[in-house]
């Protein structure tokens, strides 16, 4: 029998069988030999093949060089290198049970190496691997015992596994094509699946847990879950009440309400917003990342009031376009007087990238004014506010408009869409709504679970207001949205106490009422949580002890985390030094309507082309 020669082709003889191969067999072989892990690799060929279609000659071919070009990047589809060199056999987008396992794994390496007190590599390498972060211990070593600790919990490395996996497989699906209008709407229908599953899971969980206080009385967990803001209806009816709340107090101190909408550049867009074709501009920024370049426009033009001496107040909501892509909307109540100014600077901080971009001038941000003879300014605001929580309307019934977002083919009711937009933000971590300018929610809370004859006199007006759900009138009892947080009547009263890691941190335990001093505590029951079923303490719960609420932290001015610590130089925003605000001008022939009548204190003339 002839000898088969087992000698390793030449890269000459690869070009040649290269060039002889069909070109769904030379798609195939190089996204395989671009090492990327299994569960990406099915996305990118079906939107290759998608591409590649039946079309002409020149179809076919810039199929093939966008697939070229989409594997021989710096970084896959905004992905670091080292998800292609090492996650080859791993998903990205890994199932609960491997998060598990992985996560046991990793707090059993950190616990019988005693890191960080002493090195461990096998550990370091596999966290590189799932692209997850140590602890960070501080310089002077003060807060070894606090990592140490995170680092043998196997919950800590679960939060960061789930985060940044799904957030890599969210990147690779945007850019693969799978998230726009005529394939799934927000997120991929994967991602959409594990966040449903983990809802359940969760749920399932907390009505198996009951809790018990002193007196004997008991709940599940999801019964009191319910009973807060964790709950859609209970959390849209409190955003409601205090958007109404601001709007009567507005009302009241003469202040207008201006309706603000502000996008990213078009470089940013993974599709375009009417046929949901590739972007070829899109230069692979995840919806994290532009949420956090939209937030720096906002912090600079904030500090920019506040030079001017400029005062807003209202509220703020993120939505995404069709492909992930994040977008806000704002309600703002200003000054008559105060109105233009504040509306130029955000316009000129708005356009400070890219101005000369297409469309720029038309979408990049735009206004309306409130006029309280055609409507309120709740109004405007209640369809971004039900279609970012649940679709429903205040008396239960769902919104029936439909989410134009979605495809003419594939039209979605909000109420529909809504539960896509709720999988959105949880897996992008994106907080969907935010108060500006305005009282702590935190003290209007506390006081909502007094009665007014449990207190004393000062603090009964308080009481009052919050029970009866007029936010407008705890605004003014608090000296309004401008009144400094030192000199706010009421204040939260916390206390001490050491968490699961050995820390110190504040809790919340009621309220504070300084003319008096007077404390009263909100929060006076001890529960005791243990298995529905058998009655007795969890083994989790009896080994780590209830963990502390966690505190925001609002750094206007500063970076944001999530860009100072990017996995990938390639993907960071660029953010050019604040420059001289430009004049107020305007192109010729890009006129919006708005923009006219503000210039000019004329009716607005028609939108010319």
């Amino acid at each position: 029998m002839k000898r088969r020669n087992l000698t390793p082709p030449t890269p000459e003889q690869t070009k040649r069988q290269l060039v002889a191969m069909s070109d769904p067999a030379w798609a195939k072989h190089t996204i395989a030999a671009a090492g990327l892990a299994g569960d990406v690799v099915a996305p990118i060929f079906n939107s290759w093949s998608r591409k590649y279609g039946k079309g002409s000659n020149e179809q076919r071919s810039a199929a093939n060089v966008w697939l070229r070009r989409f594997l021989s990047s710096k970084t896959v589809a905004g992905l670091p290198r080292r998800v292609r060199l090492d996650a080859r056999a791993d998903s990205v987008l890994l199932d609960e049970g491997t998060i598990d396992t992985t996560a046991k794994k990793l707090a059993a390496l950190a616990l019988h190496s005693g890191w960080p007190r002493s090195q461990c590599p096998e550990l370091q390498a596999l966290a590189r691997q799932l692209l997850v972060h140590l602890p960070e211990v501080k310089k002077d070593r003060s807060n070894l015992e606090p990592c140490r600790l995170r680092a043998v919990d196997p919950d800590f490395w679960k939060r960061q596994i789930r985060s940044v996996h799904g957030r890599a497989f969210e990147s690779v699906a945007i850019a693969a094509g799978l998230v726009n209008r005529r394939r799934a709407l927000y997120v991929s229908d994967a991602t959409q699946s594990r966040v449903n599953g983990r809802r359940r899971k969760n749920r399932d969980i907390l009505s198996s847990l009951v809790a018990t206080n002193e007196f004997g009385d008991s709940f599940t967990l999801q019964e009191l879950a319910d009973k807060g803001p964790s709950n859609p209806v209970i959390k849209r009816a409190e955003l409601m009440v205090r958007t109404r709340g601001l709007e009567d107090y507005a009302k009241e101190q003469g202040d207008i309400g201006v309706f603000l909408t502000l996008t990213a550049p078009g470089r940013m867009h993974a599709r375009q917003s009417k046929t949901g074709e590739e972007n070829p501009n899109f230069c692979h920024v995840t919806p994290r990342h532009v949420h956090d370049y939209l937030n720096t426009v906002w912090a600079r033009t904030r500090a920019q009031w506040a030079r001017d001496g400029i005062r807003c107040y209202g509220v703020r909501t993120v939505e995404p376009h069709h492909d992930g892509t994040p977008h806000w909307h704002l309600l703002l109540f200003v000054a008559p007087a105060d109105r233009k100014a504040m509306l130029k600077t955000f316009r000129d901080y708005a356009l400070q990238d890219s101005p000369s971009e297409k469309g720029a001038w038309l979408r990049r941000f735009t206004f309306k004014t409130i006029d309280p003879e055609k409507g309120s300014a709740v109004g405007y605001l209640a369809k971004y506010i039900s279609k970012n929580i649940d679709g429903f309307k205040a008396d239960g019934a769902p919104v029936e408009d439909y989410d134009f977002e979605s495809s003419d083919t594939k039209l979605a009711k909000i109420h529909e869409s809504a539960v896509r937009v709720g999988a959105w933000a949880s897996s992008h971590g994106i907080r969907q709504f935010q108060f500006i300018g305005t009282t702590s929610v935190t003290v209007w809370r506390e006081l909502r679970r007094l009665k007014a004859d449990q207190v004393e006199e000062g603090l009964r007006a308080y009481v009052e207001a919050a029970d009866a759900s007029n936010w407008g009138d705890f605004v003014r009892l608090c000296g309004g949205p401008a009144a400094p947080r030192k000199d706010i009547p009421v204040c939260t009263h916390r206390e001490a106490r050491q968490n699961r890691y050995a820390e110190f941190v504040k809790v919340t335990k009621g309220i504070t009422f300084r003319p008096t001093g007077e404390i009263v505590e909100t929060r006076i029951h001890v529960w005791t949580v243990g298995s529905a079923k058998h009655g007795d303490m969890p083994s989790a719960a009896r080994q780590a002890p209830r963990v502390a609420p966690w505190t925001r932290v609002n750094n206007c001015t500063g970076i944001a985390p999530s860009l100072a610590k990017t996995l990938s130089a390639e993907i960071i925003l660029h953010q050019p030094p604040l420059p001289t605000l430009p004049p107020l001008t305007v192109p010729p022939g890009r006129f919006f309507p708005d923009w006219i009548g503000m210039l000019t204190n004329q009716a607005s003339p028609p939108l010319t082309s």
